[in-house]
């Protein structure tokens, strides 16, 4: 039987996988979570590459709940860095497709929430 893959069980990135997949639809992002796992989004034949390392291991679901304003905050605290690429190319490359977040089911859950109160 094959064993499990015990760095994925313990990290709190998938969390975010599925939105981050679907935003990437341009470039190459790898995020290294805080246990040091990489995990890789998007096409690997292309120019643009951005590499990020979380430091928080609780980033990932503040991303999931606020993705803007954690990330904003988590840039500006040190708690996500930048080993290749830039701010700029992140935003570049996650922007072409923000359509893909905004269906996201927990944005879809907070919006609603947000019109309820």
């Amino acid at each position: 039987m094959p064993r499990k893959n015990r760095a994925n069980a313990n990290s709190r990135l998938p969390l975010i996988s599925g939105m981050i997949q679907k935003l990437v639809q341009k470039g190459r992002l790898t995020i290294t979570d805080s246990a040091g796992h990489c995990h890789h989004f998007g096409s690997e034949d292309c120019d643009e590459q951005v590499t990020v390392r979380l430091h928080d291991k609780v980033l990932p679901l503040k991303l999931a709940l606020s993705p803007t304003l954690a990330l904003g905050e988590a840039y500006m605290d040190g708690r996500i860095t930048f080993e290749a690429g830039s701010i700029r190319d992140l935003l570049r490359i996650t922007t072409s497709n923000l359509q893909a977040l905004d269906e996201h089911p927990v944005q879809v859950i907070r919006l609603a929430s947000a019109l309820v109160v």
